[in-house]
C-alpha cells in the first residue's frame, strides 16, 4: 500500500519540523518553498536541500541566521560570501571552521566570531591569532580561549589579566613569566 500525499501536507509536515525534509523526494529537496520553510525552522536542513538549493543566497542567509552552523552546507562560492559568513559568525561564532581560510584571516569576521564565542579562535589564521585586539575580545568572552593565541601573546600582562578575570582557569596557559610576576606580586 503507498501512501500519498499531496504538497500542501508535505510543506506542513516540513513546517513542523525542518528535519522531515531528509524524508522528502528529491524533487521536493529543490523547491525553494520547502527548503526556505525547513531552514526557517531548523537552519541545519539545509544538507538536505540539493546543490542548487544550497547555492541560493536567500535560502542559505534564513538557515545560517537560524543556526550559523548551517554554513557547513552552504556552497563553497557561499562559503566565501562575506555576507552570509558574517551572518553564520553573529550567530554561531564556532562555525568559522567551515569559513574560506580568506575569512579565517579577516580580522572583522573573526573578531564577530569570537564575540559570539571565544573558543572560535582556535579556526583563526595565525596572524589573527596574533592580533592582540582579536585576542583581548576572545578571552573577554571566553578565559580558556588562551591556548588558541601566538606565544607571544599567552605571555602578555594584559591578556591573561582579562583572560584571568574571566575564567580563573586560564591561568594555567600563562607563561612562566606571568606566573612569576603573579607570585613575586602575592608577597
Amino acid at each position: 500500500m503507498k501512501i500519498c500525499i499531496d504538497k500542501a501536507e508535505v510543506l506542513e509536515m516540513v513546517k513542523k519540523n525542518g528535519w522531515n525534509l531528509q524524508l522528502v523526494s528529491e524533487r521536493l529537496r529543490d523547491d525553494k518553498e520547502f527548503i526556505m520553510s525547513a531552514v526557517e525552522q531548523h537552519g541545519l536542513a539545509l544538507q538536505y536541500a540539493s546543490d542548487r538549493i544550497q547555492d541560493d543566497k536567500d535560502v542559505v542567509m534564513v538557515a545560517v541566521e537560524q543556526y550559523g552552523l548551517a554554513l557547513l552546507f552552504a556552497s563553497k562560492r557561499l562559503r566565501n560570501d562575506k555576507e552570509v559568513v558574517m551572518a553564520a559568525m553573529m550567530q554561531y561564532g564556532l562555525a568559522l571552521q567551515y569559513a574560506s581560510d580568506r575569512f579565517q584571516d579577516d580580522k572583522e569576521v573573526v573578531m564577530a566570531a569570537v564575540e559570539q564565542n571565544g573558543f572560535a579562535l582556535r579556526y583563526a589564521s595565525e596572524r589573527i591569532q596574533d592580533d592582540k585586539e582579536v585576542l583581548m575580545a576572545a578571552v573577554k568572552q571566553n578565559g580558556l580561549a588562551l591556548p588558541y593565541a601566538s606565544k607571544r601573546l599567552q605571555d602578555d600582562k594584559d591578556v591573561m589579566r582579562v583572560a584571568i578575570q574571566q575564567d580563573g582557569r586560564a591561568l594555567w596557559y600563562a607563561s612562566e613569566r606571568i606566573i612569576k610576576l603573579i607570585c613575586e606580586g602575592l608577597k
